[in-house]
């Protein structure tokens, strides 16, 4: 059975280093930007788009909470930096059919790498898909090599369940993925983990 789409009318979640809150269409130019180094787009199951006015577009629909099309529900969120709210990435929850699992996908641009932001974007998220979008379980591919996305999720509590072999083709070349998961009783036993320093959730 699917569960019903959860709505928001406000998603503000802030950490010690980062603040999620959804996209605005004045984004667009930032994101555009940030996103089609290709350092980033290396590593991410996406392509850049293809002109600003794609990005616009994109971040016209992603404003929406949550954004429903025919692959799924989606929830984006941009990541800002606390100290003085750069735009420095985004991260997503995606629900592909699975009632209840959210797939978290996540990017920052190079200039804010290194700094330990990812890792707190991807603790909000997930508590936000635990506490307030019912998971059981939030799950993560991330490309063989990308060792820096691997720490991320593990110092999130995320466990590698296996290696999918020539699962994802990129650029003509099919790629080995590390499969992570997080499941809520894990989560619950962590609860604390995953709270935001600040918090605004808001059903519309």
């Amino acid at each position: 059975m699917r569960q019903s789409i959860k709505r928001f009318s406000t998603v503000d979640l802030t950490g010690q280093k980062v603040r999620l809150r959804p996209v605005r269409p004045d984004d667009a130019p930032t994101v555009f930007d940030l996103f089609r180094d290709d350092r980033v787009i290396r590593n991410l199951a996406v392509e850049a788009p293809g002109s600003l006015e794609e990005e616009i577009e994109w971040c016209r629909n992603a404003a929406t909470l949550p954004q429903v099309g025919s692959s799924g529900v989606s929830y984006h969120l941009v990541i800002d930096t606390a100290v003085d709210s750069s735009l420095a990435g985004a991260v997503g929850l995606h629900q592909r059919g699975h009632p209840h699992q959210y797939e978290i996908g996540y990017w920052l641009g190079v200039p804010y790498w290194d700094k330990g932001l990812a890792t707190e974007a991807v603790t909000l998220a997930a508590g936000f898909a635990f506490q307030h979008l019912d998971a059981i379980r939030v799950w993560a591919d991330v490309f063989v090599g990308n060792d820096a996305s691997r720490r991320v999720l593990e110092k999130n509590g995320f466990k590698m369940d296996g290696v999918l072999r020539s699962h994802f083709l990129k650029r003509g070349t099919w790629l080995d993925v590390w499969f992570f998961t997080l499941l809520r009783a894990e989560w619950e036993l962590r609860r604390a983990w995953y709270q935001p320093s600040v918090g605004k959730v808001v059903v519309a």
